[in-house]
């Protein structure tokens, strides 16, 4: 589902290279800025179901995928049905409906 935020207001609360490890989820979150900021814990997002669209399957989000930089951010995934584990965009993620 759109839910009308621009890809461009979406950064991480922390920036990732190669280098660094992220050691915790709580080491990260996720602010989206319109015409007010909300800043988003990833703890909150991760161990949510959601599926992939309105009418898609439901999946978990599981954890940080490897590392980032800006609103370049990989979770993992597991599809439910399937057991498929991926890795799968934030922007994405944040853009899917949670399942109900």
């Amino acid at each position: 589902a759109d839910l009308g935020i621009p890809r461009d207001s979406i950064k991480c609360g922390r920036t990732l290279d190669s280098r660094s490890k992220l050691r915790q989820p709580s080491d990260m979150n996720v602010q989206v800025t319109s015409d007010r900021t909300i800043t988003i814990p990833l703890n909150d997002i991760l161990g949510s179901f959601r599926t992939f669209g309105p009418l898609g399957p439901v999946y978990e989000v599981l954890s940080v995928a490897g590392p980032a930089t800006g609103s370049n951010v990989q979770l993992s995934i597991r599809v439910v049905t399937t057991g498929e584990e991926l890795s799968y965009p934030l922007l994405d993620i944040l853009a899917d409906p949670l399942a109900r």
